[in-house]
């Protein structure tokens, strides 16, 4: 079974979920987060009975990472 998660667009015109993108795509300090988020999803899909995993800590874990990955790239264009 495949999952693709798609949680950013790296051509998008808004240049936080650009740069989000970007950092998923190409930052190695993002990626275990992105492995992670994916592998739980996996293992929440794959159990066809009630689960109490909702891969929340991972969402939290990606979202920080991402933030920290933006942060000095994000709004330049703002200013």
């Amino acid at each position: 079974m495949s999952v693709e998660v798609k949680l950013f667009d790296s051509s998008s015109t808004d240049p936080v979920v650009r740069e989000r993108g970007l950092c998923i795509e190409n930052c190695c300090k993002t990626r275990p987060y992105v492995v992670a988020l994916e592998e739980c999803t996996k293992r929440v899909i794959k159990k066809a009975s009630y689960t109490a995993e909702t891969c929340h800590c991972e969402i939290i874990d990606l979202m920080e990472a991402l933030d920290r990955c933006v942060k000095s790239k994000a709004f330049l264009e703002l200013a």
